[in-house]
């Protein structure tokens, strides 16, 4: 006992100690005051002392074509519904397995403020043999094209704490004057989550719309397929943890201290087609359904030996990124677009690294790569 309490007195000294920056992304997890708040941050942010977090996904992708479920009508029925082979029968048209690695780091361009960057990387799989896929027959077209894993480099996320409140900052951007006007949005995240017996669940319910072309956005004018080049999708989160963590942080918990709870993810988006299955919505108005689990990780080497390999297999063709670059989260803030600005570089996606590292260094247009294939 004695020596329990002297990590724990150690540790507070630690917190007393270390150094106040303003936008310190430690020093302001110690200014929350609800408990509730800081068991969300390690939950579904990361490790206030700005040491990487993993969340490790895996499950399925499938296709949904609205009045028709892309299957045989009845069990072992001949035929499909499909002139290119669909009838799967509710099986999952891919795996989908990879893992979102995160940290927080400190705003120097806006001292008050800290950021979660992320980079995720995701392969689609076999379902049966769980084996990365490489090349895929669209069954609506018949067409086969490459697979373009998920392989976004960068994503952030604005957070401040005011009067030992966590929020969070969205900043909308929109035209003006020949610019790019913003509009902060602010509030707070994480006080008040469902209760499902012994757990906590935070759910994050999103509906992206945009255009690629948007102000503030990629400035990509060729729609890709997206019907009238507008991104638009669903994407529903479940943060959950045992309500049991919450000891941990009203009895022991300092911001420099490496603890990361035992959260669980669950993960569900609706949207297009992507890009590189090449059917236009206008014409195949299908949508793909991602149904994904996940847990929280300490650390890259926690992940499954399986899945390393994996990605040792791949090689990364696209991006700018080595095999030893996706083991941790970035760690540098770009520039804002003005002095003051809130707004952070749009997030990577399947739309805009496809259009990065696909389309652009070829000079082709999406009509003309999907021709080709």
């Amino acid at each position: 006992m004695r020596s329990w309490t002297v990590v724990v007195a150690g540790l507070a000294t630690l917190a007393v100690a270390a150094p106040a920056r303003a936008g310190d992304p430690a020093v302001l997890y110690n200014q929350i005051t609800d408990p509730v708040q800081r068991l969300y941050f390690r939950t579904a942010i990361a490790n206030p002392n700005g040491s990487d977090v993993v969340y490790y996904w895996s499950g399925s992708a499938y296709i949904y074509v609205a009045g028709d479920s892309f299957k045989a009508p009845y069990p072992g029925a001949p035929g499909n519904h499909y002139p290119h082979g669909g009838g799967n029968g509710g099986t999952p048209l891919l795996g989908f397995e990879g893992y979102s690695i995160r940290r927080v780091i400190a705003d120097p361009y806006n001292p008050n403020d800290f950021l979660l960057a992320t980079r995720e990387i995701v392969f689609y799989t076999d379902p049966a043999t769980g084996d990365v896929v490489t090349s895929w027959t669209n069954p609506l077209t018949g067409k086969t094209t490459p697979v373009v894993p998920v392989l976004n480099e960068q994503l952030y996320s604005r957070y401040r704490v005011v009067n030992g409140e966590l929020r969070a900052v969205t900043v909308v951007q929109y035209p003006a004057g020949g610019a790019c006007a913003e509009m902060p949005l602010e509030g707070p995240v994480g006080a008040s989550p469902e209760q499902w017996g012994n757990d906590y669940v935070w759910p994050v319910e999103v509906f992206p719309s945009y255009k690629l072309s948007d102000c503030g956005r990629y400035g990509i004018t060729d729609p890709m397929g997206l019907k009238n080049g507008r991104y638009t999708s669903s994407e529903m989160f479940n943060f959950q943890v045992s309500k049991r963590q919450l000891w941990r942080v009203k009895h022991w918990d300092s911001a420099w201290s490496g603890w990361v709870p035992p959260a669980r993810l669950s993960w569900n988006r609706t949207g297009p087609l992507l890009p590189w299955m090449c059917a236009d919505e206008a014409t195949y108005p299908a949508q793909l359904h991602y149904a994904v689990r996940s847990r929280l990780l300490r650390r890259w080497k926690d992940l499954p030996a399986s899945f390393k390999a994996k990605m040792k297999g791949y090689g990364f063709p696209l991006g700018g990124l080595s095999f030893t670059d996706w083991q941790s989260a970035p760690q540098l803030v770009p520039p804002p677009p003005s002095a003051g600005s809130l707004a952070l570089p749009a997030w990577d996606t399947s739309w805009s690294v496809f259009h990065a590292k696909v389309l652009a260094p070829m000079g082709q247009t999406w009509a003309q790569w999907c021709a080709a294939h």
